[in-house]
């Protein structure tokens, strides 16, 4: 499994390469101009075609006799359940596709979240750094300390919450670059990734266990081995803001305007009847 997450990671790190230092608005545009003629490619091979043509067709035609006999409550009501039935068809062609392409873009999701749900960190900007414990370690009983490499600031001590078996310190970075923080139990140490400056960084906020569902959520970095005292380790990174044409939304809204602005511009070039 982790040597397809690592060709995911592969094949996502050279289609937003060229985007990396520019603004985060036009790697946006790409993933979505890019996930929208997947989507019509997967629709175009794996629906009837010829049924949601014809499905479409009734649906204009059964609205028109409503229009025609607006003046006849009954021809018109018999019309109504017409459409509805004709609507049922259509949604029923959609529904083979829509198994298809559920998995591509979960993964072109989880791929862009890497990048766009939170940014890295800017020089100076404090955040929080949390060690949470397996419930076998207790949080009061178990050593754990926190090293961190030239560029980065251990600003607090380390604070232990019991209630939530977690250990908390605020961290700053001085200067941009890569960095691997350091967690040390019991003479083992376990890393977790730290990312300072602008650009597009594959973030994972999160080191997580072997659990499947930390996995497929976190493959970005690889996950901490079975005999870890860890659940995870967990990095505060702020919320990525993404502005374009002067509105603020969430990145996964701006993700499928888009997509779905491609998609209908691109479905006669590939002959795709939606």
């Amino acid at each position: 499994m982790a040597v397809i997450f690592n060709i995911i990671n592969s094949i996502f790190g050279i289609l937003f390469y060229p985007f990396e230092n520019l603004n985060p608005a036009w790697g946006m545009i790409w993933i979505s101009l890019t996930a929208g003629v997947l989507m019509l490619i997967i629709f175009r091979f794996t629906s009837n075609q010829e049924g949601i043509k014809k499905s479409k067709a009734k649906v204009s035609a059964y609205i028109l006799e409503m229009r025609l006999f607006n003046h006849d409550l009954g021809k018109m009501l018999a019309s109504l359940g017409r459409t509805l039935g004709a609507n049922l068809v259509y949604l029923r062609f959609m529904l083979v596709p829509l198994v298809f392409i559920i998995i591509p873009v979960l993964i072109v999701l989880i791929q862009t979240g890497y990048r766009y749900e939170n940014r890295p960190l800017k020089p100076g900007e404090a955040v929080i750094v949390k060690a949470i414990l397996k419930k076998d370690f207790s949080v009061v009983n178990t050593p754990v300390e926190l090293k961190a490499p030239d560029g980065v600031v251990v600003e607090t001590g380390a604070l232990r919450i019991g209630s939530l078996n977690e250990v908390d310190w605020r961290i700053s970075s001085q200067k941009a670059g890569n960095y691997e923080l350091v967690f040390y139990v019991n003479g083992k140490e376990y890393g977790k990734n730290l990312h300072a400056g602008e650009g597009l960084s594959v973030l994972s906020a999160e080191r997580a266990g072997p659990s499947f569902s930390s996995l497929m959520l976190n493959h970005s970095e690889s996950r901490l081995p079975d005999d870890s005292p860890f659940i995870s380790l967990y990095v505060s990174y702020p919320d990525r803001v993404l502005k374009i044409m002067g509105f603020e939304f969430h990145w996964i809204i701006w993700f499928f305007i888009f997509s779905v602005i491609f998609s209908f511009a691109f479905k006669g070039i590939f002959k795709v009847e939606l």
